[in-house]
């Protein structure tokens, strides 16, 4: 092989190397850091009287673990049809000690009906309310078991720089 031949190979290799690591910089994915939790409740989910924003208190049994730090849990949306997801944007750390409170108002989804969790992991629902719109202005919350075909299903995590996080910027 000539020297020219072997140098146009040479450059070849180098820019097809250059050309696939080359790139814009990219932070890492956010990711959904958790701990084994698995016991609380929703105390409380009370719908606003104009029905498009809805109050949640809830607890959770467990505390921070030294071990993970920076595991936290949140809530899952699960609409009747689609994607169940849980924002980024509605993760909360645990408290240091138990119990870990959380209470927060914020504007229904718009939409069908749907469950709204409090969620420590994928497949681990902690407790669950239905909410459904019976008329223009008319919404209700109810109790819902964890196990119902609703919310049997796992959440996908969606990260808060993902386009919003799953939801709009003050909802649920």
């Amino acid at each position: 092989m000539s020297r020219a031949v072997v140098r146009v190979a040479a450059v070849l290799a180098a820019a097809s190397v250059a050309a696939a690591t080359a790139g814009p910089a990219r932070a890492a994915a956010e990711e959904w850091t958790r701990i084994p939790c698995t016991s609380g409740g929703i105390d409380q989910a009370v719908v606003s009287p104009d029905g498009e924003r809805l109050t949640l208190a809830w607890h959770l049994d467990c505390a921070a673990s030294p071990d993970v730090p920076g595991a936290t849990f949140g809530h899952g949306l699960y609409p009747r049809k689609g994607e169940a997801v849980a924002p980024g944007q509605g993760m909360e750390p645990y408290a240091v000690t138990a119990p870990t409170l959380f209470a927060d108002t914020a504007t229904l989804p718009p939409g069908e009906d749907l469950g709204i969790c409090v969620v420590t992991d994928h497949d681990v629902r902690i407790a669950c309310v239905r909410i459904v719109r019976e008329a223009p202005g008319r919404t209700i919350a109810t109790p819902l078991p964890t196990g119902d075909p609703l919310v049997d299903r796992p959440v996908r995590f969606v990260p808060k720089d993902n386009e919003g996080g799953g939801t709009c910027g003050g909802c649920w």
